[in-house]
């Protein structure tokens, strides 16, 4: 295959020069007289979906959360990945890079992966090979493109209301692959990009088939885009269809991870930061829906932007606490999280798994109301909760340990927050429920995001604003 450099340089999201991206793979593929890449066979357009797979794109999104917190330490710290990530923990709109700290980052990728996306599904079906694995294909391409589309609605639109999605403007959205020549698109509303999101993921379930997936925790399979319409659905606050997901996604896999299975150093066993931070989210475990690879996207965490204060969101005793976060230094012990790699190169970063699937339905639940649905709450989160304590040291909910629905929704927030920390989640659940006000400090003085700011929904790249004469800011 091509890999246009000049072309991603210039690339803009929805300003798109028709060429494609992809990164090896040329000799499987004939191209045409201006370049461009050539698919026959069903193959081909599986190389070409492959490419379409996402990276982890928005992590910077936890930085802006309450998760974190800025310490300068200048005899450890590195300086250039203090700075640079200070953009996105003090909200700056604009902060055009490259680097995975920047909204522009997202968009950029986002965008490059639905142009690739967009040629499978309008081709694989029609190209020479196995109809079967064509659908499957096609069924996973839709998946991608709907994933894409939701990352990016949430991150750049404002949370779906039904009141006013009709109006709210949302992100542009592109069908069909795209020929030679610059293309300048408009914002369409947030129900017209969630609709496109429902048919795409809706579609995909019913035509993915796991017998064609080779590597299933790196590619949507059956039960991850079962999650998938699981958070669609939680996001969009139809929570009856979040329980229906949940359940189908619940009764093909119920495996949660144990913490208990990790070394109790209550009975003299060592317990290595290192080894349980590069096995926490692996392809063998069988929590882990789907997951991709990173690269330096949250290096953050090991440079200046540290957990202390969330650590006291954890309960006694409470193993998360104890076995997924460690110090930096002895002389100033600022907390990271073990949960990815501690170094600086590739890791795991989890899309989906099976903890994510049972809180959605409790928030479901709890959000539905009645003294049936708390009940049903208060189990899901019991069942999370008994494996993330040792017996002698875990109490269960009672019923009667929540006087109001707020107390349970209240909750299931905060057992949410803490077991899917720094997996590019918390930003989202704040926006979506009441978009809280946020403090930060850094270098001695005090930031704030007020409650509803417009800075929860991120401003359109400098770079889109500038080269697409079609495309609207966000207010500010």
């Amino acid at each position: 295959m091509i890999f246009n450099k000049k072309y991603f340089q210039k690339l803009s999201g929805t300003l798109l020069f028709a060429t494609l991206l992809f990164t090896s793979c040329e000799d499987q593929l004939s191209t045409d007289p201006v370049d461009r890449v050539v698919p026959h066979t069903v193959e081909d357009y599986h190389a070409v979906m492959v490419g379409g797979l996402p990276g982890v794109y928005h992590a910077f999104t936890d930085l802006m959360t309450d998760d974190v917190a800025a310490k300068n330490y200048t005899s450890f710290n590195n300086p250039s990945v203090y700075s640079e990530w200070s953009k996105a923990y003090l909200w700056i709109d604009q902060r055009a890079s490259d680097q995975a700290s920047s909204p522009e980052y997202a968009w950029r990728w986002y965008y490059a992966d639905i142009y690739k996306l967009n040629l499978v599904i309008a081709k694989v079906m029609d190209a020479e090979g196995d109809k079967d694995f064509a659908a499957s294909i096609l069924g996973e391409s839709l998946l991608l493109r709907a994933y894409s589309y939701f990352s990016l609605v949430n991150l750049f639109g404002k949370h779906y209301d039904p009141a006013t999605a009709e109006t709210d403007l949302g992100v542009p959205v592109l069908l069909e692959p795209l020929e030679a020549g610059f293309h300048y698109f408009k914002r369409n509303t947030v129900a017209e990009v969630y609709k496109q999101i429902e048919d795409d993921l809706l579609k995909g379930l019913e035509l993915i088939n796991d017998e064609f997936i080779e590597k299933p925790k790196f590619h949507f399979t059956k039960v991850s885009a079962l999650a998938f319409a699981s958070r669609f659905y939680l996001y969009k606050g139809d929570y009856q269809q979040t329980l229906e997901y949940s359940n189908k996604a619940w009764a093909i896999n119920s495996t949660l991870l144990d913490h208990n299975e990790f070394p109790n150093v209550d009975e003299g066993e060592v317990f290595e930061p290192l080894p349980h931070a590069n096995n926490y989210f692996t392809d063998d475990r069988e929590n882990v829906l789907f997951i991709r690879p990173g690269y330096f996207a949250v290096n953050y965490l090991r440079s200046g932007y540290y957990a202390n204060d969330f650590l006291h969101t954890y309960e006694y005793r409470d193993l998360r606490r104890e076995q997924n976060f460690t110090f930096t230094n002895p002389s100033a012990p600022n907390y990271i999280t073990t949960k990815l790699s501690l170094s600086y190169q590739q890791y795991n970063f989890p899309l989906f798994r099976t903890e994510e699937v049972l809180l959605n339905r409790a928030e479901a639940y709890a959000k539905l109301g009645g003294d049936d649905n708390k009940a049903e709450a208060i189990r899901d989160l019991n069942t999370l909760r008994k494996v993330r304590f040792r017996p002698k040291y875990y109490v269960s909910y009672k019923f009667s340990n929540f006087k109001t629905q707020q107390e349970l929704i209240d909750a299931v927030l905060l057992e949410r927050r803490k077991e899917l920390c720094y997996e590019g989640h918390r930003w989202f659940d704040l926006k979506r429920n009441g978009a809280p006000e946020i403090i930060h400090y850094f270098n001695g003085q005090l930031y704030t995001l007020e409650q509803n700011d417009l800075r929860y929904v991120l401003q359109i790249p400098d770079n889109e604003l500038i080269n697409n004469p079609e495309i609207e800011k966000n207010p500010r």
